[in-house]
């Protein structure tokens, strides 16, 4: 599924997941996951899953782009490190579990519908899911981040890690989720 501009996709890869893959402009192909996308010996020949992984952390992001990619993190979610990371050029956001965009697909197993409506409380929306919420230490201070983070970037799209891509008005509906914390 292309994002406009065509510089980034969200591409099936092995074991049936999506993950945002951004081609920079120097060539390079960014696959942005925080799992493993194939067995370490696939990853090492290429042959069986056609791709191949060079992890490096996320602080050498924006010096491996050429300042291309912004990493942000986000503050007081020890337990999910989460970053934003931002793509100017596209009006884009890539986050892991900050957000989810979990449409009611047909048919729908009931369970699933269950889990993400009742549980996590954000189904067939943009949403921060219960569980995440529950990740946070500090409400005061998380909320301050996210909103520095909106304050200081601009972004329209939103690639969530999990889910659907959130095609317009993606900081708007991030706001309206921290103003109801």
């Amino acid at each position: 599924m292309p994002v406009p501009g065509g510089r980034i996709r969200v591409a099936p890869l092995p074991q049936e997941k999506a993950y945002p893959v951004l081609r920079l402009r120097n060539g390079r192909v960014l696959i942005h996951s925080t799992g493993r996308i194939c067995r370490k010996r696939s990853l090492r020949s290429g042959k069986q899953c056609g791709w191949s992984q060079d992890a490096r952390p996320l602080a050498e992001l924006p010096g491996l782009t050429g300042g291309e990619i912004s990493v942000e993190p986000i503050d007081r979610i020890p337990a999910a490190r989460e970053h934003v990371l931002i793509h100017p050029a596209t009006s884009t956001a890539i986050v892991c579990d900050l957000m989810f965009n979990i449409p009611p697909p047909q048919p729908q197993p009931l369970w699933t519908a269950f889990a993400f409506k009742y549980i996590n409380g954000c189904y067939g929306r943009p949403g921060i899911t219960r569980l995440f919420r529950s990740m946070i230490r500090d409400k005061a201070a998380f909320c301050a981040s996210v909103r520095r983070l909106l304050a200081e970037l601009r972004f329209e799209r939103l690639i969530p890690g999990h889910g659907q891509i959130v095609s317009a008005g993606a900081m708007e509906i991030l706001r309206n989720e921290i103003d109801r914390f």
